[in-house]
């Protein structure tokens, strides 16, 4: 695989889908250390008031990507040892999770082939890869760090 920033930069621009959002409006995973844009999540925080004026909130936008349900759930259960446990075997695992969803997302930017998405989303064992961190606050709906 080139491990060549420039390579990746220019994959960047040459694979990116006419009438996607520009990478300036959007969210970012940094994959071989360059920005890859991911379409916004679009999570909306509401405010419902009552009679009472008592306020509770809802959050909408959430229906467009429904694995992020499972994503989270399995989050929470790799993290709940204080550190980080990846199945690399499992078919739910979160590995499985987290690439299938940062792959899914790429594709609404990018007009990526299966090995292409696949050699963004590889990592070294010995890294710790940005990508996951940032797909997880995206997942929230959180803003991305480290990314510029």
């Amino acid at each position: 695989m080139p491990n060549d920033l420039q390579y990746f930069k220019e994959m960047e621009v040459a694979h990116r889908r006419g009438g996607a959002l520009h990478p300036d409006r959007c969210p970012k995973l940094r994959l071989h250390g360059v920005d890859f844009a991911v379409p916004p999540r679009g999570l909306r925080v509401r405010p419902r008031f009552n009679a009472g004026n008592a306020a509770t909130v809802e959050l909408r936008g959430v229906e467009d990507w429904p694995e992020i349900k499972g994503l989270l759930a399995q989050a929470d259960k790799a993290l709940s040892g204080g550190g980080l446990a990846l199945d690399l075997d499992g078919p739910a695992g979160l590995l499985v999770r987290l690439m299938s969803l940062a792959r899914k997302a790429l594709l609404r930017q990018y007009d990526l082939s299966d090995d292409q998405a696949a050699e963004l989303l590889e990592f070294a064992t010995d890294e710790q890869p940005l990508w996951m961190c940032q797909l997880l606050r995206w997942a929230l709906g959180l803003p991305a760090i480290g990314s510029q």
